[in-house]
């Protein structure tokens, strides 16, 4: 008879007579004897009282794709008492292959990531297909081009490990603030292990890391103001225009023009910080009591980082409007 099987234990059973005591079972003939496919186990007696005796057919699973394999087990002799049935005495086993070809792959071949994403990722992966899990570590190699440079960074796996069916591919941009043309690299994943090959079609990870730097100017948000003595203290901003935050911090001084004078205080330096957009700085007006007329008086923004301040809007024009009565 001929018996197909896949993965589960099958047992398979020969008809025999009943025996009044134990008859050994001299011997079975395995052909092609056992391999890494299939396993029999052969019993050596039916025992007294019995009418059988199992013989157990097991497939071993493996990954690799090849033919069904057929084997004959033959039973050749029997003790006295019973006689081998001659037209029954092959058992015929067809060993079917269940295996498809395993290829790996990126789930997704185009990715897209901005300078600004500055410390955050992108990632795809790189994945088995089918999707059949695996009983051994699947190992993988790839190629950047051009390698990585101060613009991105390339985290690749080395194996997909057992039992898993993806691994993780991830990129990161490196921000910075030089206005430049989108940076385009190609991942290419080139080798694997035995057992899985490699998606000739979904093989490649194209990255276009796209540059969102524009000229970046820092700027007083007011350029003239016109205060009362009494107001002793006012706010005003220095701000990034346009408002895109850089990630590290953006240092300024200040200088009042005419610097003799003692009615107005401000701060020397300041600094608008990483991820921020404006800094407040507080001008100080001395309410005194003597009478005079209102003054004039200039305070100039400067840089003292990377960016540069706005000309048409560095100049902070305050008129101090006294509020002295002159006394007769």
């Amino acid at each position: 008879m001929c018996f197909r099987i896949k993965y589960a234990i099958v047992f398979l059973v020969f008809p025999v007579v009943v025996l009044a005591q134990d008859g050994p079972i001299s011997g079975f003939e395995v052909e092609p004897e056992d391999n890494d496919q299939y396993r029999v186990s052969k019993p050596t007696t039916i025992g007294a009282g019995s009418l059988c005796s199992r013989v157990s057919v097991t497939a071993r699973h493996d990954t690799v794709i090849e033919p069904t394999q057929t084997f004959v087990v033959t039973l050749v002799s029997t003790s006295s008492g019973a006689s081998v049935n001659e037209s029954a005495n092959t058992l015929t086993v067809d060993v079917i292959d269940d295996d498809v070809p395993v290829y790996i792959q990126f789930e997704r071949t185009n990715l897209t990531i901005f300078e600004a994403d500055s410390g955050d990722y992108v990632r795809t992966e790189v994945c088995i297909h089918p999707p059949i899990v695996q009983t051994y570590t699947i190992w993988m190699g790839f190629e950047v081009e051009p390698e990585d440079n101060d613009q991105y960074r390339v985290s690749t796996p080395t194996s997909i490990g057992a039992g898993s069916l993806c691994s993780r591919v991830s990129v990161t941009a490196r921000h910075d603030t030089v206005i430049e043309p989108t940076q385009t690299f190609v991942v290419t994943l080139v080798s694997t292990s035995s057992g899985a090959s490699v998606n000739e079609s979904a093989n490649t990870l194209t990255v276009d890391v796209i540059d969102d730097d524009v000229p970046v100017v820092i700027q007083f948000e007011d350029t003239e103001l016109s205060l009362r003595e009494e107001v002793s203290n006012f706010w005003t901003s220095v701000c990034l225009s346009p408002p895109i935050p850089r990630v590290f911090s953006t240092t300024f001084a200040l200088h009042v023009n005419p610097s003799e004078t003692a009615d107005l205080i401000v701060i020397k330096s300041g600094e608008i910080g990483k991820k921020s957009l404006c800094t407040m700085i507080k001008i100080t007006i001395v309410d005194d009591t003597i009478p005079e007329t209102d003054e004039k008086m200039n305070i100039t923004l400067s840089s003292t980082s990377a960016i540069p301040v706005n000309g048409e809007r560095n100049t902070l024009c305050i008129t101090i409007v006294d509020n002295d009565i002159l006394s007769i």
